[in-house]
């Protein structure tokens, strides 16, 4: 196993984990699709007709949409913002005509032949266990010529576990430390709404013959509850304080999930919030983790940005 620092914790033995309960009511209608190729009436998922789900990837999508958007905005130093420098929707891309790339290239040839870092924060040791690790052990083995082939895409691999977006929701190399639960709801008497619409020819930007469709959509007002869990949080670690940014965004301006946001359907504002912080290392570990609701750490949404942020000891 990997020795952990803050920017490894995903790879480290579970110690800590925090669960988001999050209650929204839609401002606007939602609709999250279930459609039929061909239909002219776009559903909304549904378990059965009286109950609906909103799926974890649609959770996932709409804070990862957020935290890509906060990610420029980070202060952040090092390779951490090379990291952030490569990552271009969804991949990790090095530029080595880039003079900051190129210069982090020849340290990672250099480290793993065996000088010391100038820029890497870990010795050829450490860097070798890790690349076994994320699967380049067979380059490793065959030898300095087939390393030197390979260096770009095990730098690649290196560079993208720094990078905060891809530490809290996964990337090519490491799964998210954050997971989202599906949302299943009923209505509570409520009815789904259907509004119709029209195709729009974007070339001429009028509506178009033949193409009226119609959206179902939940109500307004209908309360969605949202629940998350995270591993391995640290205190003031970059893809925490990520993760604090994305819960404020939330909390001020709420979030937009689903289909036709584009005109203003998917509008959710939060009414309630609680989070749990677990310990695993713990005497209270077994009971927090059987029942978090009561034998965890419970924050308010400000008390929890203040722990994300490190401006409070956990």
């Amino acid at each position: 196993m990997l020795k952990a620092n803050t920017f490894f914790q995903h790879l480290a033995p579970l110690s800590i984990k925090l669960i988001g309960d999050i209650e929204f009511v839609a401002e606007s209608h939602i609709h999250i699709g279930d459609h039929e190729p061909g239909s002219s009436r776009l559903g909304v998922m549904r378990l059965s007709e009286d109950l609906f789900i909103i799926p974890s990837s649609t959770w996932k999508g709409c804070f990862r949409s957020m935290a890509e958007k906060l990610l420029p905005s980070m202060k952040l130093k090092g390779l951490e913002r090379l990291a952030v420098k490569a990552y271009n929707a969804g991949e990790y891309r090095i530029v080595e005509e880039d003079e900051e790339f190129k210069g982090y290239l020849e340290d990672f040839r250099m480290v793993l032949h065996g000088n010391s870092p100038k820029v890497i924060e870990h010795d050829r040791e450490w860097l070798i266990r890790f690349l076994n690790d994320v699967g380049h052990s067979e380059v490793l083995e065959a030898g300095s010529e087939m390393i030197d082939r390979n260096l770009h895409s095990m730098a690649v691999d290196y560079l993208s576990c720094l990078c905060p977006l891809g530490r809290l929701f996964g990337n090519h190399v490491v799964a998210s430390k954050l997971r989202f639960h599906d949302t299943i709801l009923s209505l509570d008497g409520g009815k789904v709404e259907v509004r119709p619409g029209v195709g729009i020819d974007r070339s001429s930007a009028t509506a178009m013959e033949d193409h009226l469709f119609f959206v179902e959509a939940l109500p307004v007002g209908t309360r969605i509850r949202s629940r998350f869990v995270a591993d391995n949080l640290q205190l003031g670690a970059s893809d925490s304080r990520l993760l604090a940014g994305v819960l404020d965004w939330t909390d001020k301006l709420g979030v937009q999930i689903g289909g036709r946001k584009s005109v203003g359907l998917g509008l959710l504002k939060p009414s309630e919030a609680n989070f749990y912080i677990i310990y695993l290392t713990g005497e209270n570990a077994a009971k927090a983790l059987a029942n978090p609701w009561k034998h965890s750490e419970k924050r308010t949404l400000n008390q929890l940005l203040q722990w994300l942020k490190g401006d409070e000891k956990g």
